[in-house]
């Protein structure tokens, strides 16, 4: 729940890893996230062009916690997802 509140803080973003070896993130606390409002990206972390299947768990993952496009920010546009990444200018 710390973490959570520390990065619903903040403009940051939670990866959704499709790697079998990882997939940290259980559908519970995608769901708390999601409800802090903190968004997602999905992620292959892929290492060799075979590894980019992992995408497909990824996705799996987001449908059990219920996520959905909005949630999701690399679904963007490209120039959407442009604007939301850009480090801000000081």
């Amino acid at each position: 729940d710390e973490i959570l509140a520390a990065i619903a803080a903040y403009p940051a973003a939670i990866e959704l890893n499709g790697d079998p070896r990882r997939l940290d993130l259980d559908p519970v606390r995608a769901r708390q996230a999601k409800a802090r409002g903190i968004k997602f990206v999905l992620s292959a972390d892929a290492h060799a062009v075979h590894q980019l299947d992992y995408l497909d768990n990824a996705v799996a993952m987001a449908r059990r916690a219920r996520l959905t496009r909005a949630d999701v920010l690399n679904t963007l546009p490209v120039d959407e997802l442009a604007d939301v990444i850009r480090p801000a200018r000081s």
